[in-house]
């Protein structure tokens, strides 16, 4: 897997390139997102344009301007090809977001970057 930096924004920033295929659509709840609970909800959409329904979808947070934070877990689908999980971010500053989805065709991680204020 190859990572490509780029600029933090307010809406998380793709980080790496799709492998498979996969299109993931990547925001936050609250859209400018502040320190507190923040919501990550993804559209995950098949090389064909279909919503992928019924994958493994794991999120990890992790705070990358100082070691040891880390928050993760599986995401919650919500419906045609939403999958949404939140995170407590107790500290401003710079966030990076990995996802992996899982199902018997794809095998995918994908990494954003997020800012909260």
């Amino acid at each position: 897997m190859s990572t490509v930096l780029v600029a933090f924004g307010a809406s998380p920033q793709r980080w790496t390139k799709p492998s498979q295929g996969l299109t993931v659509k990547i925001k936050t709840v609250p859209e400018l997102p502040v320190v507190g609970i923040v919501e990550i909800p993804l559209d995950i959409l098949e090389e064909i344009g279909q919503p992928m329904d019924g994958a493994m979808v794991d999120i990890n947070v992790y705070y990358i301007d100082m070691t040891g934070m880390l928050m993760g877990g599986l995401t919650t689908l919500q419906d045609n090809g939403r999958y949404a999980i939140t995170a407590d971010c107790i500290m401003p500053g710079n966030w990076k977001i990995t996802e992996y989805v899982r199902n018997v065709s794809v095998n995918e991680t994908q990494e954003f970057g997020l800012v909260i204020q």
